[in-house]
């Protein structure tokens, strides 16, 4: 990272990033050290981030392998499984992500799902950020661009509903329209829901408990494990080996 004007932030996002290390759904950082200077200067440039390896591309990269960027309902009751885990580790560590999306969920070549890009991560049990993706964000977290409000980690559950959205049908919903008109829908709208006729009850109902408008009724990571949408999911490794293969064959036929 050769541009150091926002270093303030950067080392708060190693802090973060080594808090978070030794969960399984969550990116590994390895270490951060400055270039050594050189010989016509004794100040140290560029700062370098060592990070784990996800050969297999962001969960938004697995959704262009399909047709109409649509993943299957195990895939996608597979991949909230490993958010909600990774989800769980982070309230323990009183850490808001605030920017949940298929991009910033990577994969390894193994099928393993890592929540990525602490960017915006803000540590305590309240925040008042209004960083994100618009249309990820929760209700709350927008009415910070308002006016002064704190809210938790449930806004974390309300960008998992939407990137579950985004995963069955191709986006996420009002992404084609203007910024304000989505935020004005998104705090003062109904909560979207899936609109193809060919997802489940129970997938319905999972989409329906992140995406609760009132974030005292959203369920908490812990609890959405244990949705019929999460438990029903059958052979984990079958669904998680059937995504490696699926990675394996993109990648060769784009050799």
């Amino acid at each position: 990272m050769k541009d150091m004007q926002d270093e303030e932030k950067i080392l708060q996002e190693i802090e973060i990033l080594e808090m978070v290390y030794g969960h399984d759904n969550i990116i590994k950082f390895h270490g951060a050290y400055y270039h050594k200077a050189s010989r016509r200067t004794t100040t140290n440039t560029g700062l370098w981030i060592a990070m784990e390896m996800c050969a297999g591309g962001s969960v938004y990269d697995l959704m262009g392998t399909k047709k109409q960027y649509s993943l299957g309902e195990r895939w996608i009751s597979y991949i909230c499984r490993e958010v909600l885990q990774g989800l769980c580790h982070l309230q323990k560590l009183k850490i808001i992500h605030h920017d949940l999306k298929p991009e910033n969920l990577m994969l390894t070549k193994y099928g393993d799902v890592k929540i990525v890009n602490f960017e915006h991560a803000t540590i305590g049990e309240k925040s008042d950020s209004s960083a994100g993706t618009v249309c990820y964000m929760a209700p709350e977290a927008l009415g910070c661009l308002r006016k002064s409000a704190e809210y938790d980690y449930k806004a974390d559950i309300w960008s998992l509903g939407i990137t579950a959205i985004a995963m069955a049908q191709g986006y996420p919903p009002y992404s084609n329209e203007q910024e304000k008109r989505v935020i004005k829908k998104i705090i003062f709208g109904p909560a979207p829901v899936l609109t193809w006729d060919r997802w489940s009850d129970t997938f319905h109902s999972f989409v329906d408990k992140c995406l609760q408008k009132n974030p005292n009724k959203r369920p908490t990571a812990e609890k959405l494990l244990l949705h019929p949408f999460i438990t029903d999911i059958g052979d984990v490794k079958g669904v998680k080996w059937c995504i490696s293969k699926h990675l394996e064959m993109t990648q060769a036929s784009q050799l």
